[in-house]
């Protein structure tokens, strides 16, 4: 079973790295696909897709918006699927995993309905959740 699990998370990491060098145009610098371990690696790549999200917004660009949206979906999956480490306040800690997941699928939607106040309200929601969620494992909410 954990072999298989193994197998499935390759071949996710495997296209995240394939969608992520098809957008290159789209990062300020080539990104490598991070280890599974690897929590700063994969931090940088949620950022680099935060930053287009923003730069989409600004832009009025929905498609690049929808693209990094996607994206940021697919990474928080892998990355949530690849910890197993718990927090001492676990159920704050599923919150703000519960708050991003519903403004990353809000962003999408209102995204795809090319409607930009909502786009903005769900963006600001997503990167509430992201630092409460980092202020949470800082100020010791993680078990080490």
């Amino acid at each position: 079973m954990k072999s298989w699990r193994w197998m499935v998370l390759g071949l996710v990491v495997l296209g995240v790295g394939v969608t992520l060098r098809a957008r290159a145009d789209d990062t300020p610098e080539k990104q490598a696909t991070p280890a599974p371990g690897d929590h700063d690696g994969w931090m940088r790549l949620k950022l680099v897709s935060s930053e287009q999200i923003f730069k989409g917004l600004t832009q009025g660009e929905f498609d690049r918006v929808e693209t990094a949206v996607r994206r940021m979906q697919v990474l928080n999956l892998l990355e949530t699927w690849a910890k197993r480490k718990k927090f001492g306040r676990q159920s704050d800690y599923q919150a703000q995993l519960n708050a991003f997941e519903y403004s990353t699928k809000e962003l999408l939607r209102t995204a795809e309905a090319g409607d930009m106040d909502h786009a903005l309200e769900a963006y600001v929601g997503m990167a509430r959740s992201c630092v409460r969620c980092h202020e949470l494992i800082r100020d010791g909410g993680a078990d080490e």
